[in-house]
């Protein structure tokens, strides 16, 4: 069984107060089930995965997420993940309390994470390519210590 090393490195995600009207309407055993079928969880062996920071009851409509990973790019997705889960299983509520929280709360935070997933990974194609480019380069004491061609 594969797993993570005791003392290996971690990233983190964290949403840490988004509004959605509709939670006030889900109950916990219901909503921690629905993670749990969809692998919305946090592995505790592996200290991986996701965990939601309950602010208040679910009747203020408010939770965070906390996305704990081995890199940047997938902690940054897999909060992504949790947030378009939540938004798949409340839905769209277009009625909104701006006196609460402003209006299009959650669907903001949903763009804004996944605008730094895009550029998350465009740091880690570039990341790639040119550790790619130096693999594939010769070295300078490579090139030294050939005799020279005529």
């Amino acid at each position: 069984e594969e797993g993570v090393e005791e003392d290996g490195v971690r990233c983190y995600a964290v949403s840490d107060m988004t509004y959605h009207p509709n939670l006030a309407t889900v109950q916990y055993n219901v909503f921690f089930n629905l993670c749990r079928l969809k692998g919305v969880h946090f592995d505790l062996q592996d200290k991986l995965g996701t965990a939601f920071m309950l602010v208040d009851s679910f009747a203020a409509g408010v939770i965070g997420m906390l996305c704990v990973s081995q890199n940047n790019l997938t902690g940054l997705r897999q909060l992504a993940e949790g947030l378009d889960f939540i938004q798949l299983q409340l839905g769209v509520n277009r009625s909104h309390n701006d006196k609460l929280m402003p209006s299009g709360s959650f669907r903001t935070t949903i763009k804004e994470v996944k605008r730094r997933v895009e550029v998350e990974a465009q740091r880690h194609r570039e990341g790639s390519a040119l550790e790619m480019q130096q693999q594939n380069a010769p070295s300078l004491a490579h090139l030294l210590a050939q005799p020279a061609q005529r």
